[in-house]
């Protein structure tokens, strides 16, 4: 999918664990956020793909190319979740410095 006022795909956004720093050669746009969520019983558990993602769906609409800082968390669930197991990624969204 690709956002009409970016023109980044999700598909173009290269995930990163690593940290963004001064001297890189790109410029911190966003921090971004994926979430995967197990809403019914009978789906497929939350994963750290789909939660990725999401995150690179996020990153593509502010135009970012990588993120950065990349990291996933498997989120404890209770009786009051809506999600029966899930999955949330966080990072920062950078693109080259023009």
């Amino acid at each position: 999918m690709t956002d009409e006022t970016t023109n980044v795909s999700s598909s173009e956004v290269t995930l990163h664990q690593q940290s963004l720093n001064a001297a890189s050669p790109f410029k911190l746009l966003s921090i971004v956020t994926g979430d995967s969520c197990q809403v019914g019983f009978n789906q497929p558990a939350a994963s750290a793909k789909e939660a990725q993602q999401a995150l690179r769906e996020d990153a593509a609409r502010f135009g970012a190319t990588h993120v950065f800082s990349m990291q996933c968390f498997n989120i404890p669930t209770d009786a009051s979740s809506r999600c029966y197991t899930s999955v949330s990624c966080f990072g920062q969204a950078a693109a080259p410095k023009q």
